[in-house]
């Protein structure tokens, strides 16, 4: 009997301790995680302040050649409000 009940003993505390091992293994990818979205969050952050702050007028656009993102200079050049220019291809003749 002793055998088998530690075995069974055995087993629990490696299973215990596998858990508690990944548990915290998740735990620190989860902190990684969010120190990495505050990093992007801060890095966009600043990309918009400089963007809005240029004195040329800039259109971003993404790699379907969308446009994501204008600058005030470049919506007065354009003569349309930003909220119309959004998402619209920029290769657009009405633009």
């Amino acid at each position: 009997m002793t055998g088998p009940l530690a075995a069974m003993l055995a087993l629990l505390l490696l299973s215990t301790f596998g858990y508690w091992t990944f548990r915290r293994i998740g735990e620190d990818r989860q902190r990684e995680r969010s120190a990495h979205d505050l990093m992007l969050w801060e890095a966009k952050e600043r990309a918009e302040v400089t963007l809005h702050s240029i004195g040329d007028g800039v259109i971003t656009t993404d790699t379907q050649g969308r446009i994501t993102d204008v600058n005030p200079v470049a919506e007065s050049m354009l003569g349309s409000a930003r909220s119309d220019i959004l998402g619209q291809s920029a290769g657009d003749t009405r633009l």
